[in-house]
């Protein structure tokens, strides 16, 4: 009896499950996009943003050494790769139109929006942009710059204007501003916000298309889905920029500083 009982505990022992092995969660590598509660570098006011490049469906950046800040309304991150940001649109059409007016109050745009589309047949919008504060009139709908050429013509022939802009339209499609990033060893991850500030961690200077600006760049979320570019950078640094490139006398200072004081947002959305 003693005999079977033991033989029944062997054949149990045999068909028992071995316990499974533990687990033990792979570390998080401090490369990968990480929260930061503070950022030990910043930019001193004022600050100047001047457009590099615009409507693009991506842009790259290079790993360097230190790292980026990755800086956005809702908080501040490390990332310690290089890595791409790919717009909401990255396959979106252009489409252009002559920019007839800007104004800052609603009702006045409306109104002008309206009459113009009665004078010209033309669809016409009026857009506001939050980077000016003002309402901008587009007449027309075009695919290309020369197809719109005519209705410009027309509308100074008409009075409306002389210094008439063919601009790209925002597009119809909807989208979500969301930064879409992908690093250099493929992890992914997303942004939400118009905006990303990029500033390294350790350089004094960012890459940009190949070329070496100062201080930071500034993604931008255009009202087309795509991305534009931006240098973002403190005054005094700028204007250092300006005179080592053409010269040290006070004419040429006084020229930059005139000249960056008016570089702004205006290629957020142009």
């Amino acid at each position: 009896m003693k005999a079977r009982f033991a033989i029944a505990l062997i054949l149990l022992a045999a068909c028992a499950k071995p316990p499974a092995p533990k687990v033990i969660p792979a570390a998080r590598s401090t490369n990968t996009l990480t929260p930061v509660a503070s950022v030990a570098k910043t930019i001193a006011e004022p600050r100047i943003r001047v457009g590099m490049l615009s409507d693009q469906a991506s842009v790259s950046f290079p790993r360097v050494d230190g790292g980026y800040y990755l800086i956005t309304d809702s908080g501040a991150s490390t990332l310690r790769r290089g890595f791409f940001d790919t717009a909401p649109l990255s396959e979106t059409t252009i489409r252009y139109a002559v920019q007839a007016s800007a104004i800052s109050d609603k009702p006045s745009a409306e109104a002008f929006a309206n009459k113009l589309q009665v004078d010209t047949g033309q669809r016409v919008d009026a857009i506001f942009d939050p980077a000016a504060g003002l309402y901008r009139i587009l007449a027309g709908d075009f695919a290309d710059t020369q197809s719109a050429q005519p209705l410009r013509n027309q509308l100074i022939a008409g009075g409306y204007g002389k210094d008439m802009l063919v601009v790209r339209r925002p597009t119809d499609q909807p989208f979500e501003r969301r930064h879409q990033i992908v690093d250099d060893e493929g992890q992914r991850y997303t942004l939400a916000g118009e905006s990303v500030l990029v500033m390294p961690m350790a350089a004094e200077t960012i890459t940009i298309d190949q070329k070496r600006y100062r201080t930071a760049a500034r993604i931008f979320i255009n009202n087309r889905g795509l991305l534009n570019i931006i240098n973002e950078l403190n005054l005094e640094d700028y204007l250092r920029g300006v005179v080592r490139k053409r010269g040290t006398d006070h004419d040429v200072r006084r020229k930059a500083d005139r000249r960056a004081l008016h570089c702004d947002l205006r290629r957020r959305d142009l």
